[in-house]
């Protein structure tokens, strides 16, 4: 049964096993550090194995032998300046999706509760529902009925776009992989730091509430008011903008960075550099060195758009007149291998009582301080100098 992806620490929570299961016997319910895993009901389960044989993270199988041809790879922004300046990067996966939208489609990611209690991932049928799913979120999105609702949707007919992270946009392969309805259904995911819990979110969003005297109505993890290379993390509470300077205001991220509070899954994940799903989309670091680009358009943000599927250049060009596209040479990226702190063993445990708790876990090193301080307090064109030195 799935149990055995359960105790070896590979469930990703991407909740393929529990919309798989013929007799619902499966659900997904959080865990002590607020990660969403399997539940089974042992009584009603028959042992068919459908749950195993649709994981993503059983089925993973290195590759380290298989020959893959490199994906094309682009740099790209939105043309509609504006909506650059809103998104986290170059605004891709906004051209991209509202493209989808204008083509009668629907767009699947994930976005904020309204209370910013939670990430969810959720449909976007319009302009407006789609805001909600722009920007970056460094939290898990919870699934929830998303299987279903994308098969409604491919099984009227309609054309979907799913973005996720790797792991979730590999559960919704698997799933639909045998469906005949799946050739309208398009796939998305970008390249992953890791994910922390809604539950670590929540307890930080109370504590951010309590220290700054009032209840949050915005989070902007990728706040790009000094450029797209320099941006800072902001809120609004009661109605004013706060820039979360400073190691404490600014803590999760740090514990994000520090890599304290990720799903166990996250630091052996099977699918870092090993993206099956039509597009990848990313930030493009580094861009600045391939001369394409002056520093005013870099100001804005650039997009990176790995095309990994024949089906993803056919979808790309016909999905992307709302972006600017410059083909880029594979450039071998790296894997991310994301590195398992030892403060990791009781990170959660401390965050069960508060965030104040985790405090004492974030020890930044002097010189990342320095240049938080530096990129926090410092004007925009000042930090370009230091940066080009």
């Amino acid at each position: 049964m799935i149990e055995s992806i359960l105790t070896s620490s590979l469930c990703t929570g991407c909740g393929a096993c529990a919309a798989v299961c013929r007799l619902k016997c499966i659900e997904m319910a959080g865990d002590k550090e607020g990660f969403l895993i399997p539940a089974v009901n042992a009584e009603r389960c028959i042992n068919c194995g459908l749950c195993l044989r649709i994981c993503p993270a059983a089925a993973a199988a290195p590759e380290e032998n298989a020959e893959k041809k490199p994906p094309l790879l682009y740099a790209a922004f939105h043309r509609d300046i504006k909506k650059r300046g809103q998104s986290t990067s170059g605004g891709a996966f906004a051209a991209i999706a509202e493209a989808v939208i204008a083509h009668g489609g629907v767009v699947f990611g994930s976005g904020f509760d309204r209370n910013y209690d939670n990430v969810v991932c959720r449909e976007a049928a319009d302009a407006g529902e789609l805001e909600g799913l722009k920007k970056s979120k460094y939290v898990q999105g919870r699934m929830g009925n998303v299987y279903f609702e994308i098969e409604k949707h491919l099984n009227s007919g309609k054309l979907v776009f799913f973005s996720g992270t790797p792991c979730q946009t590999a559960g919704v392969q698997a799933y639909f992989q045998h469906r005949t309805n799946s050739e309208r259904l398009y796939t998305c995911d970008l390249i992953c730091h890791g994910v922390p819990s809604n539950l670590a979110w929540r307890r930080y969003k109370d504590w951010l509430s309590e220290v700054l005297g009032g209840s949050l109505s915005d989070f902007q993890f990728r706040n790009k008011e000094k450029g797209w290379k320099n941006s800072l993390r902001s809120c609004a509470v009661n109605g004013r903008k706060v820039l979360l300077r400073g190691k404490k205001l600014d803590s999760y991220c740090q514990a994000y960075y520090l890599n304290l509070m990720l799903r166990e899954s996250c630091y052996k994940c099977p699918f870092d550099c090993k993206s099956h799903a039509d597009i990848t989309l990313a930030d493009y670091w580094g861009i600045e060195k391939k001369g394409i680009f002056s520093g005013h358009d870099i100001h804005y943000g650039i997009s990176r758009i790995e095309v990994n599927t024949a089906r993803g250049r056919d979808f790309l060009a016909e999905m992307g007149p709302g972006l600017e596209l410059y083909p880029a040479d594979w450039d071998n990226r790296c894997p991310v291998k994301t590195v398992r702190p030892v403060q990791r063993d009781n990170f959660y445990q401390r965050v069960n009582d508060s965030w104040g708790a985790v405090l004492p876990l974030i020890k930044i090193p002097f010189k990342s301080r320095v240049k938080l301080m530096a990129r926090e307090y410092l004007p925009e064109w000042i930090l370009n100098i230091l940066r080009n030195m």
